[in-house]
């Protein structure tokens, strides 16, 4: 009977380890910072990069992260679907980014917001044996719209712009 009660006290002491021990986060201005984008959108998109499509935001459990789910068109090319997230990393104090195509394509960044934009660095890319980092920025023009930029930096080379492009509110 000893026996057991030593193993009973052994498994709930390892259960208890400093990462559960620690306390539950709670949601900052930097989360609330995500309604602006809540609801569905619809946007075209000019310059090297053409094309449209939609893209719906919502929160995912308490609020921490953003879901969105998104179809981008462009011409001659199959729809691709796109499922994202976008979270805050309080220690890194940064936001984080993260896209799945449907294509297998992916990729991931950091963040930061300035006023009414966001501005993520995705990480490096490769083409042609060259890596890429894109840079996105999205700025809130009014409560049912937002512009954006997309640029990029081959090889470490100077930021060039890939293309711009703006979203409005479809609900």
């Amino acid at each position: 009977m000893r026996y057991l009660a030593a193993v009973l006290v052994l498994t709930l002491v390892s259960a208890t380890s400093p990462a559960l021990a620690q306390q539950p986060q709670t949601l900052g201005p930097e989360h609330k910072a995500f309604e602006y984008f809540l609801g569905d959108w619809t946007y075209e998109l000019s310059g090297n990069t053409e094309g449209s499509g939609e893209i719906s935001f919502q929160t995912f459990g308490d609020g921490f992260f953003l879901h969105w789910h998104e179809t981008w068109r462009e011409a001659s090319v199959a729809p691709v679907e796109i499922s994202g997230w976008f979270g805050y990393d309080q220690e890194g104090n940064h936001y984080t980014w993260a896209r799945y195509f449907s294509n297998g394509d992916s990729d991931t960044g950091k963040g930061w917001k300035h006023g009414d934009t966001w501005v993520f660095i995705l990480e490096e890319r490769y083409e042609e044996g060259k890596s890429i980092v894109w840079r996105a920025a999205w700025t809130a023009v009014s409560p049912d719209s937002w512009e954006f930029t997309w640029e990029r930096s081959v090889a470490g080379l100077p930021w060039e712009l890939e293309s711009t492009g703006k979203a409005t509110r479809a609900d």
